[in-house]
């Protein structure tokens, strides 16, 4: 489940690297079943399942959300009260299979199609963000050490840059406010979203790009993952996914 920007950097994930976050994917997922899989997982064998009946034993044990009839999570096996228990019990069935859920993140390509253009929204610097079905993924902004500012990620295929009244170019993220020092390009990176992966490219930008410690190559896609460090000139972002926790950084 490791992929690096590299052959190398991937086969040290796979030693050292902590396992996916499956809210990444699914954010409904329960914590319940990442910890199964991270014990599954697990890097160090003695910590892992004794044997395929334990495993199996595990997940017969997690609770997967649905939603009820008024719209609020219920886990299932828990029984519903209230005046709308008979029209909840019929809403949700007797096989136990899941409903569909409104705003599921996996049929966004299909609910944020339309979705205007992103927009930078404040943002209080926590581990998470928030969940939201018709935002992908963030870009924050930081000052003195300390996220002030996100934009919000809110279609599969965003460029970033700056606004351009003269030629009439207006970027889908746009850096002007933060880039006092007007170092972003008015076109300076794309980032697109495909299946369950990010990609960012440099669109030839003359202050060039930096993911971590690499120096874009322009027009080349590089593999965008959730805590990446990018910078648009001298504006330094931090790129992160909703409702996916910061993973601890493992030195070798």
């Amino acid at each position: 489940p490791f992929v690096g920007k590299n052959a190398a950097e991937t086969g040290v994930l796979q030693s050292t690297g902590a396992v996916p976050r499956m809210a990444q994917y699914k954010h409904d997922t329960p914590p319940a079943l990442q910890e199964m899989l991270d014990r599954a997982l697990a890097k160090n064998p003695y910590a892992r399942f004794a044997d395929a009946a334990s495993m199996l034993a595990a997940l017969e044990s997690i609770q997967l959300p649905r939603r009820s009839t008024s719209g609020e999570w219920r886990m299932m096996g828990d029984s519903p009260t209230g005046p709308d228990v008979g029209q909840a019990a019929r809403g949700a069935g007797t096989t136990g299979d899941m409903q569909r859920i409104e705003n599921d993140i996996a049929l966004s390509a299909t609910l944020i199609g339309n979705s205007p253009t992103a927009s930078p929204v404040l943002s209080d610097p926590a581990r998470t963000l928030p969940e939201t079905a018709n935002v992908y993924a963030y870009l924050c902004y930081e000052k003195s050490g300390a996220e002030t500012q996100c934009f919000a990620i809110t279609r599969k295929n965003v460029i970033v840059g700056r606004t351009d009244p003269k030629r009439g170019i207006s970027p889908d993220i746009d850096l002007t406010a933060i880039d006092q020092k007007m170092t972003v390009s008015r076109q300076h990176v794309r980032i697109r979203y495909e299946e369950t992966f990010f990609y960012i490219e440099d669109l030839k930008s003359r202050n060039k790009t930096r993911l971590g410690e690499l120096t874009l190559v322009p027009l080349k896609p590089e593999l965008l993952q959730h805590g990446d460090v990018v910078h648009c000139g001298s504006v330094r972002l931090v790129f992160r996914v909703p409702g996916v926790r910061d993973t601890p950084v493992y030195k070798i």
